[in-house]
């Protein structure tokens, strides 16, 4: 366990020629032996419990290897191989320089090897950056997910992840999600990030990026041709001034989908944020969820989407849109042709809120699912949506989780759904009412062929009614 031996076992693969596939399956056996040795006890005392728990983890990773070698190339073995050295060195002395250094210098030269094509399908390889395949999955080009997420990486270590993105043009998704940085760690990421031409997908969930990483987000989005995916969501974002941001928004050309949620964005800067939104024609896909909009503030971020004529779903959850946000979504209904799914889950919509909604869905031509969970609908509005539902052909999936109906208005929803059997998911998750009620709802669905999703979890439903269900369906 000194850290010579480490050296040693590293110079094991440090050759000029490759070392055959004989000498590598010898190298697996013996660092086998060694782990578990450490693990029983044998001649390491100062083994600790998190070790021991690394030890468990890098027994499992040198059991696939020993079953998968002679089917692995032999940079395979390798680049794994010296991960999990990197991985000892870590877990041990809590020295990473020593190990990476040496595992970068070792994979430098071996670039231009390319495992087979046949295994690389049969074994989709993934990094999961907690200091163990970070370099190795600079060279091996197979490698298309960098994952660093809920983790806290030093500035020290900060240069390592950057050399992955700069040399390997194959990583497509990089996953930061929960990670925290010292000094400028997140900038010299998302530096790297901005100059590969290979990622699409960039995931910053919860990472708590300060304000100078955000601007710099900003300028690179733009310019950057590749990200198509951008996760932004509970970072806490609105404390800061968000018009680079929108400015990058605004000259993206490229951003197909976007979450904005949980980040306390007042409406001042939902109109910021706007501004930017009503320049970009490339969005797909934005979520907004539970954030501090008032319905001004929800009226800017719908209406400046209208122009956009490449919007699919929009997601509202958790704030109040009120009567002034429908008519912004009723109008973006009607002005975004390719337009499918309406999520308002939480937003306060009342029954007038629903009759302007229903104008709109109806002159949106491929809207296929519609989500209108938690809203405080009465029976005029359950008379609307029925209606609606009995006659538009291309809804497929419907939610309506959380709200309470009566025997009446659930009467009138499964009249809807019997005529219009082509419902392909159906959400009653949470619904409050009477156990007759929740029956007749359900009957609406017995004579449906193509039902392939069925939510009632945490709905008021006794045993002994239990068997009446399964009747039904």
């Amino acid at each position: 366990s000194t850290d010579s031996q480490k050296t040693i076992m590293a110079n094991t693969l440090d050759h000029k020629n490759d070392p055959s596939h004989s000498n590598t399956m010898e190298f697996l056996r013996g660092l086998h032996r060694f782990i578990k040795a450490s693990k029983d006890g044998g001649k390491c005392p100062d083994i600790t419990e998190e070790d021991v728990f690394c030890q468990d983890f890098l027994l499992q990773e040198l059991d696939f290897l020993e079953k998968h070698a002679k089917e692995a190339p032999d940079i395979y073995i390798k680049a794994a191989v010296l991960g999990l050295i990197e991985q000892l060195e870590l877990n041990n002395t809590g020295n990473v320089n020593l190990a990476s250094s040496k595992i970068f210098g070792i994979l430098k030269c071996q670039r231009q090897i390319q495992p087979a094509h046949e295994f690389r399908k049969q074994y989709p390889w993934r990094i999961k950056d907690s200091g163990t395949y970070a370099l190795p999955a600079a060279h091996v080009q197979t490698f298309d997910t960098l994952q660093i997420s809920k983790m806290t990486i030093r500035e020290e270590c900060i240069p390592l992840r950057v050399s992955v993105l700069l040399v390997n043009q194959s990583i497509r998704r990089v996953n930061l999600s929960g990670t925290q940085c010292y000094g400028d760690g997140f900038i010299k990421l998302l530096a790297a990030i901005g100059k590969s031409s290979s990622v699409t997908e960039v995931l910053l969930k919860g990472s708590q990026i300060p304000a100078k990483t955000l601007r710099l987000l900003g300028t690179i989005l733009k310019t950057n041709r590749t990200i198509a995916t951008l996760d932004l969501s509970y970072n806490f974002l609105g404390t800061i001034n968000l018009k680079t941001l929108s400015e990058g928004l605004a000259w993206n050309t490229s951003l197909q989908s976007l979450d904005l949620s949980g980040n306390n964005i007042n409406t001042e800067n939902a109109k910021i944020i706007a501004q930017g939104l009503k320049r970009n024609q490339t969005l797909h896909k934005l979520w907004f969820n539970r954030n501090q909009v008032d319905s001004e503030g929800a009226s800017a971020i719908i209406d400046s989407l209208r122009s956009n004529p490449a919007l699919e779903q929009l997601h509202f959850e958790g704030d109040d849109i009120g009567l002034s946000g429908c008519r912004s979504m009723a109008n973006l209904l009607e002005s975004c042709p390719n337009y499918r799914f309406l999520s308002l889950e939480r937003t306060r919509v009342t029954c007038e809120g629903v009759s302007v909604l229903v104008e709109g869905l109806r002159l949106a031509p491929k809207i296929c699912e519609i989500n209108l969970a938690g809203n405080q609908i009465k029976s005029e509005g359950f008379l609307l949506l029925a209606e609606f539902l009995r006659t538009k052909q291309g809804i497929k999936r419907f939610g309506l989780r959380r709200v309470t109906m009566s025997l009446k208005n659930a009467t009138l929803i499964a009249r809807a759904l019997e005529e219009n059997p082509k419902f392909v998911a159906v959400d009653f998750q949470n619904v409050t009412s009477q156990i007759e009620a929740f029956e007749t709802l359900l009957s609406g669905l017995q004579f449906n062929r193509n039902l392939q999703e069925l939510w009632i979890g945490q709905t008021i439903y006794s045993n002994g009614k239990i068997w009446k269900l399964l009747d039904i369906l």
